[in-house]
């Protein structure tokens, strides 16, 4: 699967659901915690699907308090 179709199914399913969105393009891989009307963002090395879905395993594994920082 192709990183754009990852990023396509994750923003229409979990990312709607739970206010996160995919991203690729990333020198390094980083989690952005949402604030106030902001969603918050998942940004994935380059355009390599392996990382996406890496970075998507971390976001899911992680608790609720831990979705609130940034990493």
């Amino acid at each position: 699967m192709q990183a754009s179709q990852i990023i396509g199914v994750f923003n229409q399913s979990l990312g709607a659901r739970y206010g996160v969105r995919l991203m690729g393009g990333a020198a390094e891989p980083f989690y952005r915690a949402g604030r106030d009307a902001r969603s918050a963002t998942i940004v994935f090395r380059a355009d390599y699907s392996a990382s996406a879905l890496h970075e998507v395993a971390h976001w899911c594994l992680a608790g609720r308090h831990r979705r609130c920082l940034d990493d």
